[in-house]
C-alpha cells in the first residue's frame, strides 16, 4: 500500500475510524481495515492501532496520563557499540548509524518534552477526576520525570565522548547542544512545578474537607458546635458576625490582639484552654421547604457561572441566609467546579458543570 492509498483508505472509512478513536473501540469494521493493520481485534471488539492513535494525539496536541517515559537504553547501547566499532575500523557504515541515532534521540527528546508539557497542562486544568486521583497521577508523573534525569546524564556523557572521534559527528552533536541543554532545564522546571502542584492540591483537599465539615454543621443548624469550631480556629477564618442575632461578637485577625486574647484566656483558665462564647440560646430556625430537584434541574439547564449569585435571584429563595445554606448543600454535588476567586458577596465562586 502506498501513502496515497492509505490516505484514501482513511477518508473512505473516516466515520468508523472517528468512532473508534472517540469510543476506544467498535464492534464491527471493514475487512480491509483489519488487513491494513489499522485496526486490531481485541476480545470481541476492534481497536485502532496504537501507532495511529499516538500519531493523532501528537497532531491534535493531546496526551494521555498513561504516556510512557522512555529510558533510551537501547539507543544508548547501540550508540556506544557503533562508537566503539567506528573507533576500531573507521568504517562509514558505523559513522552513518551514529549520525542517524543522534538525530533519532534528538527527535525523541523533542517530542518527549512537548508531551510532558501537554501532560502537565492537562493535569493543572483537570476537572473530571477526584482530587485524590489527581494527586496520585501527579506523584506518578513526578517519579517518571525524575528518572529521566539519569537518562539525560548518560546521553549527554555519550554525546560528549562522540565529539572527540570525528569532525562530522562533532558538528552534528554541536548542532543540538543548546536544545539538549534546554531539555535538561525543562526537566528541572517540570519537577519543581509538580512538587508545588502536589503541595497545593493537598492543601486544597484539606481546605475542601474543612469547608464541607463547616457546611454540614451550618446545614444541620449545629450552631453551638459550629461557633466553638470557629472560635478554636479563629486565626484561620475571616471575621464573621451575625448582626441580627448577636450570636458572635467578633473574631480576631490581628496577631497582637490574638496573643492578648489568648493570654487573657490562659489567666482566667490556666488548667485548660477552652473556647469561650457569647452565644445566647435562640429558638431553632426553620427553612422554607425548597424542592432541591427543581433547583438542580435549573442548574443543569442554565449551568450558571456563579452558583451563589444564581441562587440569590431565584424566586424560591427568600433571603441571603437561605441562599447560602442551599449553596453549601449544593457543594456536595459532583457538578461543582471551584474558581480561584470570590464574588462581591465574599463567597467563593463556583460554577455548575453539566
Amino acid at each position: 500500500m502506498t501513502h496515497l492509498e492509505l490516505i484514501q483508505l482513511l477518508y473512505k472509512h473516516k466515520d468508523t475510524i472517528n468512532e473508534a478513536y472517540i469510543n476506544k473501540s467498535v464492534d464491527l469494521v471493514s475487512e480491509e481495515l483489519v488487513d491494513s493493520t489499522l485496526f486490531l481485534k481485541v476480545a470481541n471488539s476492534y481497536r485502532l492501532n496504537s501507532n495511529y492513535t499516538t500519531f493523532v494525539n501528537s497532531i491534535l496536541d493531546r496526551v494521555d496520563y498513561g504516556m510512557v517515559f522512555e529510558s533510551y537504553k537501547d539507543e544508548l547501547a547501540n550508540l556506544v557499540r557503533y562508537k566503539n566499532r567506528f573507533i576500531q575500523t573507521k568504517e562509514d557504515f558505523y559513522k552513518e548509524n551514529i549520525l542517524k541515532l543522534i538525530d533519532d534521540i534528538y527527535l525523541r527528546f523533542f517530542y518527549r518534552d512537548k508531551n510532558i508539557s501537554r501532560l502537565l497542562r492537562k493535569l493543572e486544568n483537570e476537572v473530571s477526576l477526584e482530587i485524590n486521583i489527581i494527586i496520585e497521577q501527579a506523584n506518578i508523573i513526578l517519579e517518571n520525570i525524575t528518572e529521566l534525569i539519569d537518562a539525560n546524564a548518560k546521553i549527554n556523557k555519550t554525546f560528549l565522548e562522540l565529539k572527540s572521534i570525528d569532525d562530522d559527528i562533532k558538528a552534528r552533536v554541536v548542532t543540538y547542544d543548546n536544545d539538549f541543554y534546554n531539555f535538561g532545564v525543562s526537566i528541572d522546571f517540570y519537577i519543581e512545578f509538580l512538587k508545588r502542584f502536589i503541595t497545593q492540591t493537598k492543601e486544597k483537599r484539606r481546605q475542601n474537607r474543612l469547608f464541607l465539615n463547616i457546611a454540614r454543621k451550618i446545614i444541620d443548624e449545629d450552631d453551638k458546635s459550629l461557633t466553638k469550631l470557629l472560635e478554636e480556629n479563629q486565626n484561620r477564618f475571616y471575621n464573621l458576625e451575625y448582626s441580627k442575632f448577636k450570636k458572635i461578637r467578633f473574631f480576631i485577625e490581628d496577631d497582637k490582639r490574638v496573643k492578648k486574647y489568648l493570654k487573657e484566656l490562659q489567666l482566667s483558665k490556666p488548667k485548660k484552654l477552652t473556647a469561650t462564647t457569647n452565644i445566647k440560646e435562640m429558638p431553632p430556625q426553620k427553612l422554607q421547604m425548597i424542592d432541591i430537584d427543581k433547583i438542580v434541574a435549573k442548574l443543569n439547564t442554565l449551568a450558571p457561572q456563579d452558583i451563589y449569585e444564581f441562587l440569590l435571584n431565584l424566586k424560591e429563595i427568600r433571603d441571603e441566609k437561605e441562599a447560602f445554606k442551599l449553596y453549601l448543600h449544593l457543594l456536595s454535588f459532583s457538578n461543582i467546579i471551584y474558581e480561584d476567586k470570590f464574588n462581591t458577596h465574599g463567597i467563593k465562586v463556583t460554577r455548575w458543570q453539566v
